[in-house]
């Protein structure tokens, strides 16, 4: 949350600071009376970006985003796909980022929306899965549900090894862009429309022009798409064109969407302004359409920022700030890639579950903050500490013989076992159980943590508070 009011308020700067720097260049080009009919243009265009930032850029990058993530390719790749913890995944990102999100298991034939519905994917009733599976490309922006039509954000899913795991995505209803594109129309004055690549009207500030289940209303069908045919069979682009609609003057305005293959339409009526100024107006509204292009793609880029640090607070764990089972993962592959061997140290806080009862929920949270901070600490800078699971944390030692780690994992003991935490009006201490394993070999971190586990589970069965070993015969 914290890092989506940082991209709010740095998007709010980056166009007022844009708003400042083109009204003041307004100021200096033109007379005044040019000056503040172009004004009037640039506040009813320049606030367009933002909402296609808003609602169209913003979606699709958290989509892209989230169908790289770690997490939920082990959730669908799993042999057994487990339904509560992807509905529980999807859930947590609609609650963060107030969007509605939604999976579709090629495993299970199933998909599964954030807000916890469910359906089977069956062939002939739901056909925009089975035809866009084997589609060329991995995005897809299509319209569906009939009942409610939605413009829906699709992106393909695949496993390290490049098995499609089906889709991930966003769904919006036509009728939240509709209503938001009314509001801008109710401020601005101008009107807009979304047209695909086949020439069809996706989305538009006109209710009668929005696609619907049963019609998509095709360019050709406008009255005023005679008056740019011409240039549109050249390929030219409709850019600060002058249309005539119903004897009133209209400047079109055209932008290219990249990522959708999509073209936005604003047409923002002249009236009463005079031939020779209105020619002034295209000139200066044409050089100011450029700049504000340029801090479109500004933009874009600051969305793909914001997106990449979003991508990794994925890879934390909420409580601790320690790194997450996925990042640990990606974490240990990178030292096997680079030919290191290493040393793994599982840590288990023994009787945990015993402060949780007799001190409560949140001791037991401070309890693994205070732990996890005296690990941090206890390592070198290339080691890598993250918490596992539960009360649970995990070492990746690279380059440490076992007897190093051994050694290691005795000073930290030792450490934890001298540990005073602060909890209300008394102090708490705590021991914990480590199990050491060291490995030259290249093969899974999961086999690996098994060897660690049964040195864990001997180190328990001799009283706990203590540090054992086994070498990784796999």
């Amino acid at each position: 949350m914290r890092l989506i009011k940082s991209f709010q308020r740095s998007m709010f700067l980056l166009f007022t600071i844009a708003v400042i720097a083109l009204g003041y260049g307004f100021y200096l080009a033109i007379s005044h009376i040019v000056v503040e009919q172009s004004r009037i243009h640039h506040q009813s265009v320049a606030p367009v970006f933002s909402l296609i930032n808003e609602e169209l850029m913003y979606p699709l990058h958290v989509s892209q985003t989230l169908a790289h993530s770690k997490e939920l390719k082990a959730l669908m790749n799993a042999g057994t796909i487990d339904q509560a913890a992807i509905a529980a995944f999807l859930a947590d990102l609609e609650k963060h980022l107030d969007l509605s999100f939604f999976a579709a298991s090629e495993k299970a034939l199933r998909q599964y929306n954030s807000d916890g519905s469910s359906f089977e994917l069956t062939p002939g009733k739901v056909e925009w899965y089975f035809n866009l599976r084997t589609s060329p490309g991995d995005f897809f922006a299509q319209l569906g549900q009939r009942e409610d039509v939605h413009l829906f954000l699709d992106l393909k899913v695949y496993n390290d090894d490049e098995v499609f795991l089906g889709f991930v995505g966003i769904g919006k209803s036509l009728r939240q862009f509709w209503q938001k594109f009314k509001e801008h129309k109710q401020v601005f004055g101008y009107d807009l429309m979304f047209v695909n690549n086949k020439g069809e009207i996706l989305l538009s500030s006109d209710e009668d022009l929005m696609a619907s289940s049963n019609r998509l209303v095709s360019l050709q069908e406008l009255s005023w798409y005679g008056q740019v045919a011409k240039q549109l069979a050249r390929g030219e682009s409709l850019n600060s064109s002058l249309i005539v609609i119903d004897n009133e003057e209209f400047l079109l305005s055209e932008i290219y969407i990249d990522l959708l293959d999509w073209k936005l339409y604003l047409l923002s009526p002249l009236k009463s302004r005079k031939a020779d100024i209105t020619r002034t107006f295209i000139i200066n509204a044409s050089v100011v359409f450029v700049l504000i292009v340029l801090l479109f793609i500004l933009g874009h880029f600051l969305i793909r920022y914001f997106a990449r640090h979003f991508l990794q607070t994925l890879h934390q764990d909420a409580l601790t700030g320690l790194a997450n089972r996925s990042l640990i993962e990606q974490s240990y592959e990178k030292i096997i890639q680079a030919g290191d061997a290493l040393s793994v140290i599982l840590i288990d806080i023994d009787h945990f579950k015993s402060i949780n009862d007799n001190f409560g929920h949140n001791a037991g949270d401070q309890v693994i903050k205070q732990v996890s901070d005296l690990l941090k600490q206890s390592i070198r800078e290339h080691d890598v500490v993250g918490r596992w699971g539960g009360e649970e944390f995990i070492l990746l030692l690279p380059g440490a013989n076992l007897p190093l780690a051994q050694a290691v994992a005795e000073r930290v003991r030792i450490l934890l076992a001298t540990l005073k935490i602060d909890h209300v009006e008394q102090q708490l201490s705590v021991t914990a159980s480590f199990g050491v394993t060291y490995s030259e070999l290249d093969v899974e971190l999961k086999k690996v943590v098994a060897v660690a586990d049964k040195a864990l589970y001997q180190a328990k069965a001799q009283g706990r508070n203590k540090v054992c070993s086994l070498l990784n015969l796999h």
